[in-house]
């Protein structure tokens, strides 16, 4: 009976670790950038990878500044 204690904290790690895995895209959405399906798609491609993420984490930030 112990899983039963530890299943809320699974999911919530589990929602964490898709807040953070998703942030590019979702940032991407929340600035309106006119490439977010592009981020997005990217997102879930490359994003497992840590360059990869880092990348289009910059690149959301970088289009975000230049539009300011």
């Amino acid at each position: 009976m112990e899983w039963i204690s530890v299943t809320p904290l699974l999911l919530l790690a589990v929602v964490c670790v898709l807040l953070v895995y998703f942030l590019p895209a979702a940032l991407a959405y929340l600035f309106g950038q006119t490439r977010r399906r592009l981020i997005l798609i990217l997102n879930v491609l490359i994003g497992w990878s840590g360059i990869g993420w880092a990348l289009l984490l910059a690149w959301t930030i970088v289009i975000r500044l230049r539009a300011s």
